[in-house]
């Protein structure tokens, strides 16, 4: 089968026209309420149009090919929750296209040319993925949206690239950051790490964190520590002895979610005796 040409580029305002065809105003009004856009909440003055998940993952896997970064900057910047978040997918799409792209093993004893060119060709795509993700931080401030992009893209970069440091200087200036979302940001790099079984940066991530005020924050580190757990209990158990006395309620709480009822218990129990 021949090629698919590409004769134009996909259009921002395409997919927002194919997008508010699906909009769904009382989905919309129940959006509004749960990612907290009120007057003092943290999604303040965030606009919902009512698209599910789902539907934004398929349009984006659909039109990813043929959007530029210059139209999905369009649509990251655009006061409308789920335009941010479909760009988001697309960069997603993109990230993981561009890593097709990579040989799957290199053989040194015959050099392959096209291999070669492929692999330089998918680190290109992607260092230009992760620059772009970066020049758009603030475009990228809702707790939806860090969890589904951080780890899939500077997380994935950092294992790739940086095998040794782990993006440990970018992860400390967004963790060090007055701005929740980069906080945030930080801590969801970290998920690609725990997937690939190292748990320190999670683990440095979480201590740091322990004196955060934010919610938002207890939750994604307790979040994170759970899954670490997952991978290996002794990490979390560990962890847990340590600083389960000092750990914020939530963080804690959702930190201790697959424990026996026993452990969950003695680990709650800590915190009741800080709280007196």
């Amino acid at each position: 089968m021949p090629k698919r040409l590409r004769l134009t580029v996909l259009a921002a305002e395409e997919i927002q026209a194919d997008l508010e065809i699906i909009a769904n105003p009382e989905k919309a009004r129940h959006l509004q309420r749960y990612f907290k856009t009120g007057p003092g909440e943290y999604g303040e003055g965030d606009i919902f149009i009512g698209i599910s998940v789902p539907e934004m993952r398929a349009a984006a896997k659909k039109s990813y090919p043929d959007v530029s970064l210059s139209e999905t900057s369009v649509l990251l910047k655009s006061p409308i929750h789920e335009h941010r978040q479909t760009a988001l997918f697309i960069l997603v799409e993109k990230y993981n296209a561009a890593c097709r792209k990579s040989p799957a093993k290199h053989n040194a004893l015959k050099p392959n040319i096209e291999s070669n060119t492929n692999l330089k060709e998918s680190m290109r795509e992607k260092k230009e993925i992760v620059a772009f993700y970066l020049d758009h931080l603030k475009f990228i401030n809702n707790w939806d949206l860090t969890d589904s992009s951080a780890s899939y893209i500077l997380g994935e970069w950092f294992l790739e690239t940086e095998p040794d440091t782990l993006g440990a200087k970018t992860i400390r200036k967004l963790a060090e950051s007055e701005n929740l979302w980069e906080q945030r940001i930080s801590v969801m790099i970290t998920h690609a790490f725990i997937r690939s079984g190292i748990y320190q940066p999670t683990l440095d991530l979480c201590e740091h964190f322990l004196p955060a005020a934010h919610d938002l924050i207890h939750k994604c580190t307790g979040w994170m520590l759970r899954e670490a757990g997952k991978k290996d209990k002794s990490i979390l158990i560990q962890f847990l002895d340590t600083h389960a006395e000092e750990m914020p309620r939530t963080m804690l709480r959702y930190s201790i979610e697959k424990l026996t009822p026993g452990e969950k218990e003695k680990y709650m129990a800590q915190t009741r005796k800080r709280i007196k």
